[in-house]
C-alpha cells in the first residue's frame, strides 16, 4: 500500500482559513425560488432538516477535540476544529437564508437530527464523534448532489456545489485523524471497529432513505442506486481511515509551503480571536 504524508494541523488551519476568505468574496447568484409544485414540496419536506443539522454550536466537538489534542500533543488541532465548525455553520446560514427567500419554514427540531446528535454526544471521545460525522457526510454528498440536480434555482445550485466541494475536504480531515487514533490498535480490533461501523452505517442509510427518499427519487436516484453508491462510499472512506495509508509525522509540503502554512495559521489564530 502506498503511504501518504499525514496533513498537519497547521496545513488544515491554512486550508480552512483560505476557504473562508474565498467564500466571503464569492458573489451569490440570483435566488430564483419559483419551481414546480412537486419539486418545491420535495425540497420543503427535506432540506430544512439538513439545514438544521448544519447549525450545531460545536460545544461537544470542542470538548472531544481538546481530548484528541492533548493525547497527540497537537494544540493547533483546536484551531483547525474551530475553523471546521465555522465552515459547517456557514453552510447552515446559507441554506437558512435560501429557505427564508423561498418562504419555506426552518425546522427547530428534527427526529433524525436529534438521534444523530445523541450518537455523537453519547461518548465524549473524538474518534466516536468523527466516526458518526463521517457517515453523515457520506450521506450529505449524495443528498446535496440530488438537490443540485433537482432544483432550478441558481442560488441553491451554487450553495449545493460549494457544500459538496467542502465535504470532500471535511471527509479527508476526519478520516486522517481517525487513522491517527487507530494507528496503535491491533488489526483485529480495527476489524471489529469497522464491523460495528458497518452496522451503524446500515442504520444511517435506512434512516436517510426513509426521511429523504422522496427527494432522492425525484432527483433520479432510486433506492437501489442509493444503496450501491452508499456502499461504495463506505469502502472508499474506510480506505482513507486505514492507518497503514499514512506516514505520520511526515510533512507533505515543501519548506516554502510549510512557511506559508505557519503564516496563515497565525493569521487565522488572530482572525479567530
Amino acid at each position: 500500500m502506498k503511504r501518504h504524508p499525514f496533513t498537519s494541523s497547521c496545513d488544515w488551519i491554512a486550508y480552512f482559513y483560505e476557504n473562508a476568505q474565498t467564500a466571503a468574496r464569492r458573489a451569490k447568484p440570483s435566488a430564483l425560488v419559483e419551481m414546480p409544485d412537486a419539486i418545491r414540496t420535495a425540497i420543503a419536506n427535506s432540506l430544512p432538516a439538513w439545514q438544521l443539522g448544519e447549525t450545531s454550536e460545536g460545544r461537544h466537538l470542542r470538548a472531544a477535540a481538546r481530548q484528541y489534542a492533548e493525547a497527540n500533543d497537537d494544540p493547533a488541532f483546536l484551531s483547525a476544529v474551530e475553523l471546521f465548525i465555522r465552515e459547517e455553520q456557514r453552510h447552515g446560514a446559507s441554506l437558512g437564508e435560501w429557505l427564508d427567500l423561498a418562504g419555506i419554514p426552518r425546522k427547530k427540531r428534527d427526529l433524525g437530527d436529534s438521534l444523530f446528535r445523541i450518537c455523537r454526544y453519547a461518548i465524549p471521545n473524538y474518534a466516536v464523534w468523527a466516526s458518526v460525522v463521517v457517515m453523515v457526510e457520506f450521506m450529505a454528498e449524495i443528498y446535496y448532489a440530488a438537490v443540485r440536480r433537482l432544483t432550478m434555482c441558481p442560488r441553491l445550485k451554487a450553495e449545493c456545489k460549494r457544500i459538496l466541494q467542502d465535504e470532500v475536504k471535511h471527509i479527508q480531515f476526519q478520516c486522517e485523524h481517525l487513522a491517527m487514533t487507530r494507528r496503535k490498535l491491533p488489526w483485529w480490533v480495527r476489524s471489529l471497529v469497522e464491523g460495528g461501523e458497518l452496522v451503524f452505517y446500515t442504520v444511517v442509510c435506512s434512516a436517510v432513505w426513509l426521511a429523504h427518499g422522496q427527494l432522492l427519487t425525484a432527483a433520479g436516484i432510486p433506492r437501489r442506486q442509493f444503496l450501491v453508491v452508499s456502499a461504495e462510499k463506505f469502502r472508499f472512506t474506510h480506505h482513507l481511515m486505514d492507518p497503514r495509508r499514512y506516514e505520520f509525522g511526515v510533512q507533505k509540503n515543501s519548506q516554502a509551503g510549510r512557511r506559508r502554512s505557519r503564516r496563515l495559521s497565525k493569521i487565522a489564530a488572530n482572525w479567530l480571536g
